[in-house]
């Protein structure tokens, strides 16, 4: 058990909690490549030392919408929010993103036909080793659907 003690001004110390775990500290998190969103929200939040209920008021959303967003529920986050999240943790956009989200952000429709061109793919190729129908490649190229993540992790094959 660890204990949490404050001492009055009176001096008397008095137990404000009792954790059943060690306290993880944020030093023995480090971010690397793989990290994921989530990892990264929940890092730069503990590092600035606010609550999740405090940064959810903080870019308008409620604390069990944030709390889903730092426990992995989702793949792609809002980018007017990870804006808002950049600028309260003082770093950039791109360092809250996950190789996905770079992915999503800096534009599906031209890497696809990059990839298309680089691999000489026709769209009807590229849909066959998508395993989807060549209107659904038509959508991403013109984003007006988002790749999924089982999607993105193919097209990073082919382009191996």
């Amino acid at each position: 058990m660890y204990t949490l003690y404050s001492t009055h001004t009176s001096g008397k110390i008095v137990t404000l909690y009792i954790h059943s775990f060690k306290p993880k500290r944020i030093p023995d998190f480090a971010l690397n490549d793989n990290s994921t969103v989530s990892d990264r929200l929940k890092f730069y939040r503990i590092s600035c030392g606010l609550m999740q209920k405090e940064i959810a008021a903080q870019i308008g959303v409620d604390r069990t919408t944030y709390a889903r967003w730092e426990n992995n529920v989702l793949s792609a986050y809002p980018l007017d929010k990870l804006t808002l999240l950049a600028e309260i943790f003082g770093c950039k956009v791109t360092d809250l993103l996950d190789e996905y989200n770079k992915f999503l952000i800096n534009g599906q429709g031209s890497y696809i036909r990059n990839l298309q061109k680089k691999k000489s793919l026709t769209r009807c190729r590229l849909a066959e080793l998508m395993s989807v129908s060549v209107g659904r490649v038509k959508d991403w190229e013109s984003e007006r659907k988002r790749v999924s993540m089982k999607c993105y992790v193919r097209l990073m094959e082919i382009n191996k």
